[in-house]
């Protein structure tokens, strides 16, 4: 497997930072501190990953990884429509879970290491709060208004 190299690509809610090593392995947004982070041009890359962080194209469904506990986490986070949240009790339902996993499921959301790409931000409480989100309430609401906005 060839080096992963580390991309900077804009997105609507700030830079981020995408491991990519011909395939996308992480996305984050960019923090204080980082440094030597290519450009999509400068791996060959076009606008694709752009494209994905704003939101334009979703992220191939190939390409999402298993959950090592809940082998169908990740899709079924990816198959919530955009601008449309669901609970983590919802996600516990469509897995096959008991309700009283939400809080384990949470928790297995929160290691979600493709930001916006598998969009974990579409889950929120059962009593419409946002809940946590790995990197900030604050990015997740944005995310999630930007994306009402779209479907409006």
């Amino acid at each position: 497997m060839p080096l992963a190299s580390l991309i900077r690509v804009p997105s609507p809610f700030g830079d981020m930072v995408v491991e990519w090593g011909g395939r996308v392995l992480s996305c984050r947004p960019v923090a204080p501190g980082d440094s030597d982070l290519q450009t999509p041009g400068e791996v060959g890359l076009g606008r694709e990953l752009e494209d994905m962080l704003a939101l334009r194209t979703p992220f191939p469904g190939e390409a999402v990884p298993a959950h090592p506990r809940f082998p169908g986490l990740w899709q079924a986070v990816r198959e919530i429509p955009i601008g449309e949240t669901r609970s983590y009790g919802d996600l516990c339902r469509r897995l096959g879970l008991p309700s009283s996993f939400a809080r384990t499921v949470a928790r297995a959301l929160g290691t979600n290491d493709l930001c916006l790409l598998i969009p974990c931000h579409r889950v929120i409480r059962k009593d419409g709060s946002l809940g946590g989100y790995r990197w900030g309430e604050a990015l997740k609401k944005r995310i999630l208004d930007y994306e009402r906005s779209l479907v409006r």
